[in-house]
């Protein structure tokens, strides 16, 4: 159960990794903007590993939000 828990942790900040690293979306005025200062290192990808249910749904509200404006 918690290997499942971990394993979809690292699936899905590898998804949140291939996103900030994709050309297209680095030039993104707000991406730009919200990365200025922002290093996405070694402690963020762990933490983002075991709590990775808040951030997905940090992430979807804000897409969602953005899509539908």
């Amino acid at each position: 159960m918690v290997l499942k828990y971990l394993f979809i942790g690292v699936v899905f900040t590898f998804i949140i990794e291939l996103l900030i690293n994709n050309r297209s979306i680095q030039n993104h005025p707000k991406v730009k903007k919200a990365f200025k200062n922002t290093n996405f290192g070694m402690q963020e990808r762990v933490l983002n590993i075991l709590i990775w249910p808040i951030t997905l749904f940090i992430f979807l509200f804000a897409f969602l939000k953005e899509f539908f404006r």
